[in-house]
């Protein structure tokens, strides 16, 4: 990712960091599930608050590590293959993405 880009999203990530985890997780299942409704049983072992801070902390870290994102690599790919114990499918990384956007 370009440098500039880099900037933009910390700059933007610490706007939105500011918010409380639950309301910025929430907004983002409430679009994550709009976009596909398929998604939302795989998410019924764990609230929604504790979700949604789950995902809050996961990006702030992520976003802090972007300038050397190789540092991370690892932790990544762990996460990814704990998600196809979800039956997590390509297409669903594409929905999330989209509801990040």
């Amino acid at each position: 990712m370009a440098n500039d880009n880099v900037e933009l999203v910390k700059k933007s990530w610490a706007i939105i960091a500011k918010i409380d985890f639950e309301i910025v997780g929430g907004a983002f299942y409430i679009r994550l599930f709009q976009i596909a409704p398929e998604l939302n049983p795989l998410f019924k072992t764990t609230s929604m608050t504790e979700q949604s801070v789950k995902l809050g902390c996961m990006l702030s870290y992520i976003i802090s590590k972007f300038a050397r994102v190789d540092a991370i690599i690892a932790e990544v790919k762990c996460l990814a293959q704990r998600q196809t114990k979800y039956v997590v499918k390509e297409e669903h990384y594409l929905a999330a993405g989209i509801a990040l956007y």
